[in-house]
C-alpha cells in the first residue's frame, strides 16, 4: 500500500473516532475515465499523486469542511474554482506567477489550497483570498494529510455540526479563527 492510500485510511479511522458520519461524508472514488474526461475537457493535468487522491474519494459532499476547516473540491467543481481563483491572482498582479495553479481544498469560498500543474512533487500552496500570495504549505498533498491526521490526533481540532437548509453540514477545524491557517509545518 502507498504511502497516500495509508495515510488516507489512517485520517478516515481518525475521523470515524470523531463522529462516525464523517467518512460518509466523503464522496466515492473517482474512476479513471472520470478522470481522465476531467482532464480533457478542462485541460488540467493531474500530477500522479492528485489522481491517486481522487481515485480514493472525489472530495467532499455537500461541501464539509472536515479536513482542517478546508472543503475538498470534488473534480466537478475544480474548474470554476481555478476561473474564480485566476481572477483574484490577477487582480492581485499574481496572475503568470499563478496561472498553473489548480485549487483542491477551498476555505469559506475565498481561501484556496492549490497544486501547481507540471511541478515535480506536487507541493501545496495556500492562497489567501483577502490578499492573495503563493506560500507553500507542504510538500505533497500526503503530507498535508499527515499534518492533518497529527492534528487530529493531538485534538488540535474541533468538530462542529449545524444545520443548514440543504441539511447537516460539518467541519472539523482550529478551534479559533486565530489559528488559520493551521500552522502548516515550515518548508524549509
Amino acid at each position: 500500500m502507498r504511502k497516500l492510500e495509508q495515510t488516507f485510511a489512517a485520517v478516515k479511522l481518525a475521523l470515524v473516532l470523531l463522529h462516525p458520519d464523517l467518512p460518509g461524508r466523503l464522496n466515492s472514488a473517482a474512476s479513471a475515465e472520470k478522470i481522465e474526461k476531467f482532464e480533457q475537457e478542462t485541460q488540467i493535468q493531474l500530477p500522479d499523486s492528485i489522481r491517486e487522491l481522487y481515485g480514493l474519494a472525489d472530495g467532499c459532499s455537500q461541501e464539509d469542511g472536515i479536513f482542517g476547516g478546508w472543503v475538498w473540491l470534488e473534480l466537478d467543481l475544480i474548474e470554476n474554482y481555478a476561473e474564480e481563483l485566476q481572477i483574484s491572482l490577477e487582480s492581485a498582479c499574481l496572475g503568470e506567477e499563478g496561472k498553473s495553479l489548480v485549487p483542491i481544498f477551498q476555505y469559506n469560498g475565498t481561501d484556496f489550497l492549490c497544486f501547481r500543474q507540471n511541478e515535480d512533487g506536487c507541493k501545496l500552496y495556500y492562497i489567501p483570498g483577502d490578499e492573495p500570495a503563493i506560500t507553500p504549505v507542504a510538500d505533497s498533498v500526503a503530507d498535508f494529510l499527515e499534518q492533518f491526521l497529527a492534528r487530529l490526533i493531538a485534538h488540535a481540532f474541533i468538530l462542529n455540526q449545524y444545520e443548514t437548509r440543504l441539511g447537516t453540514r460539518f467541519s472539523v477545524r482550529p478551534p479559533t479563527r486565530e489559528y488559520w491557517p493551521p500552522d502548516f509545518d515550515s518548508m524549509e
